[in-house]
């Protein structure tokens, strides 16, 4: 799957740098987990979302050297506002 387009990043302009990025060190949010965020109650759905945010980027740093990683909001989750 070709990888979008990052703001900011071209070696003339924003962070004067390229990204380079590969399939060995990315993580996606599984299916499922996509679903029981979006299908959770008010206000619990932030908190699956960062839970599961939070378990790929612990993998990915337990199996790999990574110096930064970039987290992207899957586009069919809505914005969630947080619990008041």
């Amino acid at each position: 799957m070709p990888f979008p387009e990052f703001p900011g990043c071209d070696i003339d302009v924003g962070l004067h740098s390229t990204l380079v990025l590969s399939d060995l060190n990315t993580e996606m949010i599984s299916p499922s987990a996509l679903r029981a965020i979006e299908n959770a109650p008010t206000g619990s759905g932030l908190l699956r979302a960062v839970d599961a945010c939070t378990a790929e980027i612990i993998s990915l740093a337990e199996e790999n050297r990574v110096d930064v990683l970039l987290v992207a909001r899957p586009e069919q989750l809505a914005d969630v506002t947080p619990p008041r």
